[in-house]
């Protein structure tokens, strides 16, 4: 009778043993969505508890569809916080996409998802020159090319005449026409007082860009 009791009493505690292990496993993302500028760094935590406690080795990450970025990253786990760390140094549009932090402990997984979008500073460059020399009732034509992530469009473009004290004027004169994405700018019928400094400024969430041009206007007769 007693032996049938101690296999009993041994048996319970193998259970509660077996059970104890297989307790559950829990990883959740501290941010799911992240937004990081190229030429940066960005970092992505993970929390990532569970009974036994998981290790470093029992971590791992990896890019949707395709390659991490490579010797740029790196992965490092916090016990103290049972934080795991996804850091990539050296941002690239490339780097955009989703990322997943896997966890596997005694045969259960979890995984937690997180989106990483690189957006890229406004830029604009000169398509046609600093200098634009004119005559009095000729059209002058300023261009640019502008870039970036997400690209700026129409509502992020705005032309400006520099005043004496070189701040910026926007331009508001019938003479004046723009293409679709306004990165081009006519100027018809110039009379003198046209001559002077033009901007082009490209203002978006992400940050802002501009150039400069230089317009001269000759006199109805002078050589252009």
């Amino acid at each position: 009778m007693k032996a049938c009791k101690y296999i009993l009493i041994a048996s319970v505690l193998l259970a509660s043993l077996f059970h104890g292990v297989h307790t559950d496993l829990f990883v959740t993302a501290n941010t799911y969505e992240l937004i990081g500028f190229v030429g940066n760094a960005v970092t992505m935590y993970a929390t990532v508890r569970g009974n036994p406690r998981p290790t470093a080795n029992d971590i791992t990450w990896v890019k949707m569809n395709d390659n991490m970025p490579e010797g740029r990253y790196v992965i490092t786990y916090d016990t103290a916080t049972n934080e795991s760390r996804l850091r990539i140094t050296d941002l690239a549009y490339s780097d955009e996409g989703d990322y997943y932090c896997q966890a596997s402990v005694n045969g259960l997984s979890k995984t937690v998802k997180m989106s990483l979008r690189v957006v890229v500073e406004p830029k604009v460059e000169r398509v046609s020159g600093l200098f634009n020399t004119k005559g009095v009732g000729q059209a002058a034509t300023f261009s640019v090319s502008v870039s970036g992530n997400p690209v700026p469009t129409a509502e992020n473009i705005t032309w400006a005449k520099l005043d004496e004290r070189s701040l910026p004027i926007p331009l508001e004169d019938s003479r004046i026409t723009y293409n679709a994405d306004k990165t081009e700018m006519v100027f018809s019928d110039l009379v003198i007082d046209d001559e002077g400094w033009y901007k082009c400024l490209v203002i978006t969430d992400e940050g802002r860009a501009e150039e400069e041009f230089v317009l001269y206007v000759l006199g109805r007769y002078g050589v252009y």
